[in-house]
């Protein structure tokens, strides 16, 4: 854990245990689980859902989440990851993904996962990371937005016609626009308030 500056709206409240848990060595046995979570409450909501924190800060967060929080913890690990392979740094990307995976199992991250070695070259690898996410029915949640799940059936149908599987890839295809369709319905039906019959 790399220690990082403090927020200058770190309440005053939190900055004792800020201190003690953003050292290299943090002195644990100062810390109780109670002072660690209100600490990580904070960052997660008033940093990383602000739209405030850098990478180090969620590299940070990623360190200190307790581990029961596992959607946080994917949901951190994602972001961290898909601002790795921005930066071209596909490896870690990769590592810190499967490395949360092995742990926390997440839709969003394992599609994340696919697009990293994909971008490695590992075009089987990923086919099977996004196949198997999309196999998952208990992996896809139903907080899982349709539009996440739109994209990954476009990704596995694209990736398999860059791996010349052009007749695998129209299922995918197709899973992608019933999926579409569906959720337009959906959407068109909330807005009006009636029911598609």
């Amino acid at each position: 854990m790399i220690p990082i500056t403090p927020p200058a709206e770190l309440p005053d409240s939190l900055k004792a245990s800020f201190s003690l848990m953003n050292t290299t060595k943090p002195a644990r046995e100062q810390l109780d689980s109670k002072s660690i979570q209100s600490v990580t409450e904070w960052f997660y909501s008033e940093r990383w859902h602000q739209e405030r924190a850098d990478k180090a800060e969620l590299m940070w967060l990623l360190h200190w989440l307790p581990a029961e929080q596992s959607e946080r913890i994917a949901e951190i690990a994602d972001a961290i990851c898909i601002s790795q392979l921005e930066a071209a740094d596909i490896d870690s990307a990769i590592a810190l993904a499967e490395d949360t995976l092995a742990k926390h199992d997440d839709f969003c991250l394992r599609h994340t996962l696919a697009l990293a070695q994909s971008a490695k070259g590992d075009l089987n690898q990923a086919i099977g990371t996004l196949e198997q996410a999309l196999g998952n029915s208990e992996l896809i949640e139903s907080n899982t937005p349709a539009e996440q799940r739109i994209q990954a059936w476009l990704d596995l149908a694209r990736l398999l016609q860059n791996a010349k599987a052009l007749f695998k890839a129209m299922r995918p295809a197709r899973a992608a626009i019933a999926l579409a369709q569906g959720h337009a319905a959906s959407q068109s039906s909330h807005r009006t308030g009636r029911s598609i019959p």
